[in-house]
Formats: C-alpha cells, structure tokens, sequence
C-alpha cells in the first residue's frame, strides 16, 4: 500500500509541475485549474501516505533487567541529602573536596559532610546539595582563591 500511495504522489507531483508549465499536456485549460485540480490530489494522496506508514518502533529501548542508575547526589537537593546514606554523603563530600583541592582530604570531607548535615536538618530541603556544599566550603574558609 505504502509503494502504490508512494507511486501515486511521484506521478500527481510530475503532473503537477509539467501542468504549470503547459497545461496541455495534462489536458487541462488554465494553469489554475491544474494548481487547484493536481494540487488538491497531491494534499490528498500524502496525507493518506503519512496516514498509512507503518508505527516503527523507538530506536531507544530502556534495559529491563539491568538496574537504572540513579544521579549523583551532587545534583540533587536536600531532600534527597537526608534520603541517602551516610556512606554516600561522604562520597559526595569527598568528591567536593577532590574537584576543589585536586587532592583526597578525608578530615576536610568529613567537616563539609557535618556542615551539610546542619544545613539539610533545617527547613532548606529544596536547595541543592552543590550550592549548600560551596556555601559551606566558604564559610570553613576552604574555597580556592
């Protein structure tokens, strides 16, 4: 069905052309009978092509058995500072410290980590954990200069 609608677009589409051009050879008077006559077919014939073509299927498809990984929590808020575990938080408080220092500080990891424990423990749970972690690595006086 697909190739015959296709077939039938190519051959309005010539006439359509070569009816502007002389509309002699389509065996029509006027030019804008051809524009009107041809033209109409041709909307008609592509939308029944576009109507017709088969649904494909998404390129994409999520993995089903393999677990999804989750972002880092680095870049998400508060809220989801108090959901994770301690061992993640100190993750993530190294991981500040590493990018900031270019050196592993596990004492200055632990300080920030405490630091963002009283941050998040308020009423901020929708600031995110990078802003609250710079914002505290200012004020222990540990930014870079």
């Amino acid at each position: 069905m697909q190739t015959l609608l296709g077939l039938l677009v190519f051959i309005v589409f010539l006439a359509l052309i070569l009816g502007l051009i002389k509309p002699k050879l389509v065996k029509m008077a006027s030019r804008g009978k051809v524009a009107v006559v041809l033209g109409a077919t041709l909307v008609v014939l592509i939308t029944a092509l576009g109507a017709t073509a088969p649904d494909e299927p998404s390129s994409y498809s999520a993995p089903t058995n393999v677990e999804q990984t989750e972002k880092p929590l680095a870049k998400g808020t508060g809220h989801e500072w108090n959901k994770a575990t301690d061992d993640k938080r100190m993750t993530a408080c190294v991981d500040f410290v590493a990018v900031l220092h270019n050196r592993i500080d596990k004492p200055l990891a632990t300080e920030l980590k405490q630091c963002l424990d009283e941050t998040f423990a308020g009423d901020v749970q929708n600031v995110g954990v990078a802003e609250a972690a710079a914002m505290c690595m200012s004020l222990m006086g540990e930014l870079p200069k």
